[in-house]
Order: C-alpha cells, then structure tokens, then sequence
C-alpha cells in the first residue's frame, strides 16, 4: 500500500485551503496515516469525512471544532480513545468506528458520547466491548447500531428501553 507523511498531507491540504473552501466531503483512506492533518478544522463546509483503513492511534481533541460534520468513518484504525470534544458534533448523524480497539469504559468512550444529539446510525463493530457503553445507552436519536463481533459477556438493562432504536446487529 501507498503511505502519506502527515506533514505532507497538511502541507499540501493548506496549500489548497483557498480551493477547498466548499469541499464537503474529504476522503483519507488507506493511506497509513497516523495522526489527521490539522488543517481539517479549516474546512468549514467539510460535512463527511473518511479516514477508514490507516493507523490512527487517537483522535486528536481539535477534531471537536468540526461542528458541521455530518458523518465520520473511522473504521479499521487503531483507536482506543475517542476525545471528550465531540460533544461538539451537534448534526453528527453518521458514525462508523468499526474494527478498532475500543473499550467500554468513560476512559475510552467518554460521557461525552451521549451529548450527540443528533446521531443515527452508530457502528461500533468489531472493537472490544464486553457490553454496551453508558454512554451509546443515552443518544437520543439512535436508529441503528452495529454492535457485532464484539466480546460482550453483559448487556444492560436499559438497552431493553432502546424504543426509537429500529435496527440492532449483534452477532
């Protein structure tokens, strides 16, 4: 596979700033990338991202400013954390974190989760949940969660109150 040094993506994203500025949509996949470049708080139309298939370790805390997305994949990273900042994502409606190494603690999925107010369609497949997070348990809208693959050996009582959930996969 092809690999991006992440000081070169910045630096060539923010050579384009001017150009991008009504980009909504960005894909970053299968690059190897290890950290995402900074320069994506910029992009203010940006609506849809996907870093699916690199090496991400974290989610850095400035990705809370990207008040307008829309939809996040970040799947098949290695992700063990998310940030307290994405209480920020207020029109977040999609979010896929399938095939990471995400734990169901507030350590690795932080209260904060609960504040996304307006997410559908969760994908927490494939990461190692023994049970499903306080924090998923309090999304207002949530129509959909993917939850397979995942070492679960409890379920909580409220997921049994889930009434607006209309799909649930947990094979």
């Amino acid at each position: 596979g092809y690999s991006v040094d992440p000081t070169v993506l910045n630096d060539a994203l923010t050579s384009l700033l001017p150009k991008l500025a009504q980009v909504v949509e960005i894909r970053l996949e299968n690059n190897r990338l290890t950290e995402l470049p900074k320069v994506l708080v910029e992009l203010e139309g940006l609506k849809r991202l996907s870093s699916r298939n690199n090496q991400l370790l974290e989610i850095p805390e400035w990705i809370g400013e990207m008040k307008n997305l829309e939809a996040l994949w970040l799947g098949e990273n290695f992700l063990t954390v998310l940030p307290a900042s994405i209480r920020s994502w207020t029109n977040l409606r999609v979010l896929y974190l399938e095939k990471n190494r995400l734990e169901a603690t507030p350590e690795s999925i932080p209260t904060t989760f609960g504040h996304l107010e307006s997410l559908e369609v969760l994908n927490l497949s494939a990461n190692k949940l023994t049970t499903i997070p306080d924090a998923v348990l309090e999304l207002p809208k949530l129509r959909t969660i993917v939850l397979d693959l995942n070492p679960f050996n409890t379920l909580p009582e409220e997921a049994s109150g889930w009434q607006d959930v209309e799909h649930v996969s947990m094979t």
